[in-house]
This record gives structure tokens, sequence and C-alpha cells, in this order.
């Protein structure tokens, strides 16, 4: 009734049965509680899942729920897209899983975060993006299946701190998704049903055609999505036309979040298409929408410039150099959320490691006698990886250290950092000194043989690590 009286109050021209028919289901909001301990038999008591606060103000309040959600599907039907449950503070997280780090006290607005879970795909200059001017993905002209192609992207996976872990799963999610779609399409399944666990959220995709940008596909599909926040009416007769015109569907399984990551790119990616691409060519008709894929990875921290409001930056901390800013208003501003991650990269022990392209087999081949590989015949060793470019400038970003295992080789430790620009290596016979200090700090912090350390690029083939200094739970 509160909710009904709230809708009416805002939609006027609606009466009371438009508004029960019109009105989004809130039964999907239960799942943000959880009982607490504090519940007593005749009373229980709730807290929301997201802030871990009983009775919460944002997460209970039913009537914004309920008018926020029927605005945002009334904003989606008129501009062709299909709505998404996602709060402000999933999207700075999932921006964050994905190596775009930002405050969580940033000025940006909802559409200029929005905007930034496409910066990955720079490929694609402006808008509006014209799939009809490439030629179409094949096995035959790219020498390699779809799937692996996204393979060889997704060798290095991401990595973040802890605390965002679900986001963190949400992002590798929706790339294992991409890759799904895009083993069914080499062997002829173009159709894809997609839904967590509970089946509380579902998304149903289907691949039409596979472009080439470059040398990168661009999986050309249509989706809709039912969940308990959608009038599923609406979308019933179109799904079932879909699933039933294929004798085979992919069943893919992924998280909500996975699932909000991948309808938001979707969604900015359809008002990205150039007009003369158009939904006819499938013979589909709306709920379904139009959009497109790219392989998604993580991409440059430096990318939203001011690391208050994302605006374009003019300097940075003169301390730690990690972090840019527009001004010095948004530093000011920023000072007490950065202030632990700038104390942290000073007074301690900075060292200089000299890093190798070539692995620990390809480096002993390279400089032993006892080896029985032909230098002259290997290629790998001729002709090793170029250096990585900085893509991180003066500025600090995190890596990822990992000891190799010890064999007749020798021993090595592989180092990346979250963006995957590089993969490197740290030979013991090559840096000595550096390797000892890196290994020391493995052993005895109890995280076994893998570490994450801040560092900085001071050479085409150097980095400075801060070697005894674990980062905070949310640098940046």
């Amino acid at each position: 009734m509160r909710i009904s009286d709230k809708l009416s109050a805002v939609y006027p021209g609606l009466d009371v049965n438009e508004i029960k028919y019109h009105r989004p289901p809130i039964s999907y909001v239960l799942k943000k509680a959880v009982e607490t301990k504090e519940s007593k038999p005749k009373e229980r008591v709730y807290k929301c899942r997201e802030h871990h606060t009983i009775d919460c103000s944002t997460c209970f309040d039913w009537e914004k729920q309920a008018l926020y959600n029927m605005k945002r599907q009334a904003d989606a039907s008129n501009s062709k897209i299909v709505p998404v449950d996602i709060t402000r503070e999933e999207k700075l997280k999932l921006l964050h899983a994905m190596g775009i780090d930002t405050s969580s006290t940033t000025l940006l607005s909802e559409k200029a975060m929005e905007r930034n879970f496409t910066s990955f795909d720079n490929l694609i200059e402006k808008a509006p993006f014209d799939p009809l001017s490439l030629p179409l993905w094949s096995k035959q002209t790219a020498g390699q299946t779809l799937l692996e192609f996204l393979k060889r992207k997704s060798v290095v996976e991401p990595f973040v701190p802890t605390k965002h872990h679900v986001q963190q799963s949400a992002f590798i999610d929706a790339r294992q998704a991409l890759m799904s779609l895009a083993n069914g399409f080499d062997s002829g399944v173009f159709t894809a049903i997609i839904q967590d666990k509970s089946q509380s959220y579902g998304m149903c995709i289907k691949v039409i055609e596979v472009r080439t940008l470059g040398k990168t596909p661009v999986m050309m599909l249509m989706y809709s999505c039912g969940n308990r926040d959608t009038d599923i009416s609406a979308i019933f007769p179109a799904l079932q036309e879909v699933i039933f015109s294929q004798s085979r569907v992919v069943q893919i399984s992924a998280s909500p979040e996975a699932q909000k990551l991948l309808l938001t790119i979707l969604n900015l990616n359809a008002q990205r298409l150039a007009s003369n691409y158009s939904l006819q060519q499938s013979g589909i008709k709306p709920p379904f929408v139009l959009s497109f894929l790219l392989p998604i990875t993580p991409v440059d921290v430096g990318m939203l410039g001011c690391g208050l409001c994302g605006k374009k930056a003019t300097s940075r901390c003169s301390q730690c150099h990690s972090v840019q800013y527009c001004g010095t208003e948004c530093q000011k501003l920023h000072w007490r959320e950065h202030k632990p991650v700038c104390n942290s990269s000073k007074n301690e022990e900075w060292v200089d490691i000299n890093f190798s392209m070539l692995s620990t087999e390809l480096h002993f081949a390279a400089t032993t006698l006892a080896s029985n590989i032909r230098l002259d015949d290997n290629e790998s060793i001729k002709n090793p990886p170029p250096i990585p470019s900085n893509i991180h400038g003066d500025g600090l970003f995190l890596i990822k250290m990992r000891k190799d295992m010890i064999t007749r080789e020798g021993s090595s430790i592989t180092i990346c950092d979250r963006q995957k620009s590089f993969q490197v290596y740290l030979h013991a016979g090559v840096d000595p000194n550096g390797y000892a200090k890196t290994v020391a700090q493995m052993i005895p912090s109890g995280r076994g043989s893998e570490i994450i350390r801040w560092a900085r690029r001071t050479g085409e083939s150097r980095l400075t690590v801060c070697i005894d200094k674990i980062p905070s739970d949310s640098p940046l």
C-alpha cells in the first residue's frame, strides 16, 4: 500500500490497476536481506548484505526502490536498452576489478562511471560503430578459432585485493561466459542462456555473426534479460521464439554480478552501433536488443584521469606519484582516503630489480652449454618477446610476484601487473640480490610463494619494488 501510494503520487495518470501491472515486482530485493543473530522468536532482525547494516535506510527503503526501478525500466524502454539493477557502489567495485581504480568518494557521474566499463575496447575510437564496414571473422583467415583467440587473451588473470573478491569473481565469470559463447559459435551453436545458480537472474544471447576489427573479433549479438525485477510476460514470447528456433542452446552459469557487468557493457555498446546495422537483419523483434562484445581485459589504471572527479589530470601526488589530480581542490578532498596508501609507499625498503623477457627454460638454454637446445634453431631465444612499453609512466602500480618451481634449469620469479601489460621474469642468476630479497618476503609472510607489492618502472628492463610493505586492502 505504501508503494502504491508513492507511485500514484509520482504517476498521477495511472490508476491502481495500471500501477499493479507496470510496477516491477519487489520480491527480488528480499535477497538483499539476511537475518541476524539478534533475532528473537517473535521479532526477526535483518541487516542488508551490501552494507551489513540493520534496518538499512538505503537498501530497505521499499518505496524508493520500487520508484527507482520503475523509472529505470521506463528509461530503458525509451532508450532501447535492457534495465540493469546495479548500484553506484557495485559499479565502483566492478571498475576496480577491471583495473580501473577510483576513489569511493569520487565525484564521477553515473554515466561517466558506466562509460569506463568499455575502456578496454580502445580499438573503437568513437561512435557510431559500423560493423558492416568490417570483414567477417573466420578460422581460416584468423589462423585460430574464436575460443583460441579469447583464451590467449586470458592467460594472466587479473588480481585485486580480497576486499572486492565478489566483483573480482564477477569479472572472471564475465570473461568465462564470453569464452563459452565463443566455444558455442565455433561449434555452430549460436544461442546461449546465462543463469546464476539460484536462477534469480537470467540472460538470453544469440550471436548473429563475428566481425574482425584489425585482428580482434567483434561478436555481434542480440540479448535480453529476465529476472525478479523484470516483467517476464513481455519477454517470454520472444524468448521462446529464439530458443525454440535453435536445435541446441549453450547453458552458461554466471553470478548476478557478472550478468550485471555484461548487461552494462552490452547496453553501452548498443548505443554506439550505427543505425544501418539493424535488428531486422536477424529476423527477431524487441524486447531483444542489438549490441556487440569485444574481448574483456583489465585496463590501464590511469585512464580515468583525476583520482577523484575523472577530469583531465594536470598533476600527481608529489609524494607517491600514484594518483593524478585535476587541481589542488580535488587533491585536498581526496587526501583523507589517499593518505594510508601514500604513507605505505614511503619509509620502506625499495629494491631495484632487473627483469628478463625469457622464461626460466629459455634463459637456461640461452646461457648454458649444457642445454640440448640448439640456439640457432630456437626462434624464441633468437627473437625474444619485445620489452613491454610502460603504460604506468612514473606512477606506482601493483604487481604480482610468483615464485616458480625450482628445476634443473634454475630458479625464477614471474612478475605481472594487473593490467596484463607485461609478464616478465626475475632470474636468480641475473639479479641475485633482487631475487633473494623477494623470496625472503614470501617465506615468513605465510602467504605461500606469491606476493603482491607496489612497484614503479625505472628503466627499460628495470623495476623498483616496495618489497617489505603489504598493500592495504583498498589501494588507491
